[in-house]
């Protein structure tokens, strides 16, 4: 098993994966990484507060 580096596509980091990302990539069940740890997570959170924001919703009627 062979520890390939990648490159991020949002902060231009090298990262490598965990042993067990490298046996899925290995092997097929994923496909070439982007995005390291770091970025991956504080993306996931920003989407976690959108996700947040989006369930505020009225259910009035628009239509009025």
């Amino acid at each position: 098993m062979s520890k390939d580096k990648f490159q991020c596509i949002h902060c231009g980091g090298l990262f490598v994966l965990s042993q067990e990302g490298q046996i899925a990539y290995e092997e097929g069940y994923i496909g070439r990484p982007d995005c390291c740890d770091d970025c991956c997570d504080s993306q996931n959170s920003f989407l976690d507060d959108v996700d947040s924001f989006g369930n505020n919703y009225s259910d009035a009627d628009p239509g009025l």
